[in-house]
């Protein structure tokens, strides 16, 4: 059968045989004529843009990792990129842009990676630089430790591309934070001020409510997105009453918040959208959003994370103030308590079997959010963890094993989920 698969793989690739053929030859003269310029730095990293949040994680591993020395990025965008998301690693990098068909993408980069090793034994790469890779980078810096996840569609298990390299380099301060360059930070809060003069009087608040893949049959989905925003309002309500402004961003339904007093719908202002997404996410006091791609920006600059409607349970984020308010999960429309699934559905917990054991996906509600954005605003505001909570929360991790990467996230659950957990942890 494998074989089989193998022909049926090859046979679709066919007619994309001249298209391999034009692109091997634009490679090599890609490469070549920017030789020179590529070579001043022993660094090289070519890299293919599949997703905003794996974005950042190339980058930041690479400029965290090789700072205070400069890199040469050889970096594919696709079709939904944010051109200023390379502008916060800028004073690491040197970026050269190659533009090639998303059908053909591992392709071509298996060729880029041919065509750059070639460069380096040249005359004139005296230096020895060094190729490195994606995949490279994860291992090295995870210190040998691995991220199983499971694969619902193909119903088995696998080791994931893991982020407890990041997490090392985060937390041994390690390399240069993002950041965006002074001018693009003038400029973004000019605009703002222009329109809302008032907006940075108070701590501000960005709200990036995810909807990418909204209706997909996908399980990774459904498993992220908020579903109903409406359910975010009472949340919204009291950030403002807290003492926050809140601005909408990405793929945040502004209409259903514009008349909330304290928030800003900033997609009107004279400012390209895609700037003032890098400037809100990195920029802001405190993240609000789902456990997806650009909660990476604000680990990575301590800035507090609240993640609610969080899939899967596997995953922590980065940050020691962040909480992560998980989905609910029920099996033959039982509700299963946390603690029972890290215990006995470990599956589920890497992301698999949801079919099998007829599992229903509970969105959180409109009060669960509430809750956890007040005990948010008191960690914000000073608040130390009580110990019965840090206690709780050891317990829980206790029974996680060491390959998945909650146990040691330093984020954990909100405290009402804690104490509901208590007398069977």
């Amino acid at each position: 059968m494998s074989l089989i698969r193998k022909i049926a793989r090859r046979v679709k690739l066919l007619p994309l045989l001249p298209l391999a053929c034009i692109t091997t030859v634009r490679v090599f003269a890609f490469v070549f004529k920017n030789r020179r310029a590529i070579l001043k730095n022993r660094i090289i990293y070519p890299f293919y843009c599949s997703s905003f949040g794996h974005n950042i994680i190339s980058f930041e591993l690479l400029t965290r990792l090789t700072y205070p020395h400069k890199a040469s990025v050889i970096y594919t965008p696709w079709q939904r990129f944010n051109p200023y998301l390379p502008k916060l690693f800028e004073d690491s990098i040197d970026l050269f842009y190659f533009h090639t068909p998303h059908s053909i993408h591992d392709y071509t980069w298996n060729v880029m990676r041919f065509a750059l090793i070639c460069i380096t034994f040249g005359p004139r790469a005296p230096n020895k630089p060094v190729v490195y890779e994606y995949e490279g980078f994860c291992h090295l810096l995870s210190l040998g430790e691995k991220d199983i996840a499971g694969h619902e569609e193909n119903n088995r298990l696998y080791e994931i591309r893991n982020t407890r390299g990041l997490y090392n380099l985060i937390r041994n301060r390690w390399g240069k934070i993002p950041q965006l360059p002074e001018a693009e930070q003038n400029q973004c809060r000019s605009a703002i001020t222009e329109k809302y003069p008032d907006f940075f009087d108070k701590p501000f608040v960005t709200m990036l409510l995810r909807k990418k893949g909204e209706g997909s049959a996908k399980l990774s989905d459904q498993q992220r997105n908020p579903a109903d925003m409406r359910e975010y309002i009472p949340a919204t309500k009291y950030w403002a009453k807290s003492g926050f402004h809140i601005a909408g961003t990405g793929e945040t339904d502004n209409d259903i918040f514009r008349n909330i007093e304290g928030y800003y719908d900033l997609s009107d202002i004279n400012l390209d959208q895609k700037l003032l997404n890098i400037f809100l996410i990195t920029e802001c006091n405190i993240f609000f959003g789902q456990q997806s791609g650009p909660y990476y920006l604000p680990n990575s600059r301590a800035i507090q994370c609240v993640l609610t409607n969080s899939m899967p349970y596997r995953m922590g984020s980065l940050g020691q103030q962040d909480l992560n308010l998980y989905k609910k999960i029920q099996i033959d429309h039982q509700d299963i308590s946390v603690a029972a699934l890290y215990k006995n559905h470990i599956d589920l917990v890497r992301g698999y079997h949801f079919k099998d054991k007829n599992v229903t996906i509970i969105d959180n509600t409109a009060d669960e959010i509430l809750e956890t954005v007040k005990e948010a605003v008191d960690i914000f505001n000073g608040k130390e963890t009580p110990k019965e909570i840090a206690a709780l929360d050891q317990k829980l991790k206790s029974l996680m094993p060491d390959d998945i990467r909650a146990k040691k996230d330093p984020s954990r659950m909100p405290a009402f989920i804690l104490k509901s957990l208590k007398d069977v942890l």
